[in-house]
C-alpha cells in the first residue's frame, strides 16, 4: 500500500510529487506524456487490403465469410486517433483566448473555498474570463480575484491518446483553481474542478489522475485519489483520514456522519498512525475502515505483526465501540476492487 504519510514531515506533506502540473501559456502542440508512452490502438481487423488479383481469386471466401466478422467491433485506427486529437487541441487553443465556451455539468466539483459549484450554473458554458468573473462575487459577499492570467497543459486521461486541457489560475489571497476540460462530441466540457491553498495541496498527474493531502491538525492528515477517465468521467478513488501518535481519545467516523469516542487512556501508541479509508466524497453517506501502520523515529515504515499486537489494547477498545480494526492487506483488497470498478490507473 502507497501510504500518504504527510504525517512523517508534518507540514512538509504538501510537497511536489512526480508528474505534477507545469506552467504553461503558450499555444498547445502535443501532449504531454506521462511516465509511460501512449501506444496507439492498432487496426487489428481481418479486412486488411490485398492486391487486386488475390482479391478477385478470393472473392468467393471473402462471401462466406462476410458473416463471421459482422459482430467485428469497430477499432480506432491511429490516422483516426490523430485528427480527433488535433480537433480537441484547436478548441482548447480557442478556449485559451476566450473565444471558445466550456459546459459545466456540476460532475467532479470538489472545490471548497473557490465554489464553482455556487458561481456557476450546471448547464451553461463558460469562457475563462466568465469563470474568473464568476468567482470574483457570487453572493453574500463571497468572492475571490484572480491573480494572474491562467495557466494552460495537455494531459492525457487514461492514457487513451486523446489530449485534455488542464487549466489552473490563482485567487486571493492564496487559492489556486484546477480545471480538466475534455472536447466531447465537438464541444468543450469541464470534467473536474478543485481548488488548492496553503493547507490543501493538489497534484494532478499526467495520466488524469489527482492527489489531494491536505492537514486536518498538528498530527491529522487529510488526504485523497481521484481520477478523470479518458471518456471524461470523474471518479472518487479513496479518501484517508491519518492521526499519527494519537492521546487520550480517538473520534472514530464511522458511517453516514456518525462517530465514536475512543479513549486511549494508558494506551502507548507512540508512532502508531491509525488510518480511516472511506470511498465516496459525500461524508454523509460514507463507510470508514480503519486500519493501522507503524514509523521509527526516522520516519521509516516498520509496520508488522508485531504492530497489531503491540496494538491489542488498542484494536479491543475499537472492538468494543463495533468498530473493526483491519489488517494493510484487507485494506489494500479494498483498493484493488476499488480501482478496478472505476479504471483507475495510477499508483495508490
Amino acid at each position: 500500500m502507497n501510504r500518504i504519510k504527510a504525517l512523517a514531515i508534518g507540514t512538509a506533506l504538501m510537497i511536489s510529487l512526480a508528474g505534477c502540473i507545469s506552467n504553461n501559456t503558450e499555444s498547445l502542440g502535443e501532449p504531454a506524456q506521462g511516465p509511460d508512452e501512449v501506444i496507439s490502438v492498432e487496426n487489428n481487423t481481418d479486412d486488411t487490403k490485398k492486391p487486386e488479383t488475390e482479391n478477385k481469386a478470393d472473392e468467393t471466401n471473402q462471401d462466406d465469410k462476410k458473416d463471421d466478422n459482422s459482430d467485428d467491433a469497430t477499432v480506432e485506427t491511429p490516422a483516426s486517433k490523430d485528427k480527433e486529437a488535433s480537433e480537441a487541441v484547436d478548441l482548447y487553443n480557442v478556449f485559451q483566448i476566450n473565444d471558445q465556451k466550456a459546459l459545466y455539468r456540476g460532475m467532479g466539483d470538489t472545490t471548497s473555498y473557490l465554489e464553482t459549484s455556487v458561481a456557476l450554473k450546471v448547464g451553461e458554458y463558460y469562457t475563462m474570463d466568465e469563470i474568473v468573473l464568476a468567482l470574483s462575487d457570487y453572493g453574500e459577499g463571497m468572492g475571490f480575484a484572480s491573480q494572474n492570467p491562467a495557466n494552460y497543459e495537455l494531459i492525457d486521461c487514461g492514457n487513451d491518446g486523446i489530449p485534455e486541457l488542464l487549466a489552473t489560475i490563482d485567487f486571493e489571497p492564496e487559492f489556486t483553481l484546477y480545471m480538466i476540460i475534455k472536447e466531447i462530441d465537438g464541444e468543450l466540457v469541464i470534467c473536474y474542478t478543485g481548488d488548492g491553498w496553503s493547507r490543501n495541496s493538489i497534484t494532478i498527474h499526467q495520466d488524469g489522475t489527482i492527489l489531494s493531502v491536505g492537514s486536518g491538525g498538528a498530527n491529522v492528515v487529510v488526504a485523497s485519489a481521484e481520477c478523470v477517465n479518458a471518456d471524461g468521467t470523474y471518479n472518487y478513488f479513496y479518501g484517508v483520514t491519518e492521526t499519527g501518535s494519537p492521546t487520550n481519545e480517538y473520534y472514530a467516523n464511522t458511517s453516514k456522519g456518525e462517530y465514536k469516542v475512543i479513549n486511549l487512556d494508558g494506551i502507548d501508541l507512540n508512532n502508531i498512525f491509525i488510518s480511516g479509508y472511506y470511498f465516496t466524497s459525500d461524508y454523509n453517506e460514507s463507510e470508514y475502515y480503519y486500519t493501522l501502520f507503524e514509523m521509527d523515529d526516522n520516519r521509516n515504515d516498520i509496520t508488522s505483526e508485531s504492530t497489531f499486537k503491540k496494538c491489542e489494547e488498542l484494536i479491543k477498545r475499537f472492538e468494543k465501540e463495533g468498530i473493526k480494526i483491519n489488517t494493510n492487506e484487507e485494506i489494500q483488497e479494498m483498493l484493488d476492487e476499488r480501482a478496478a470498478k472505476i479504471n483507475y490507473i495510477g499508483p495508490y
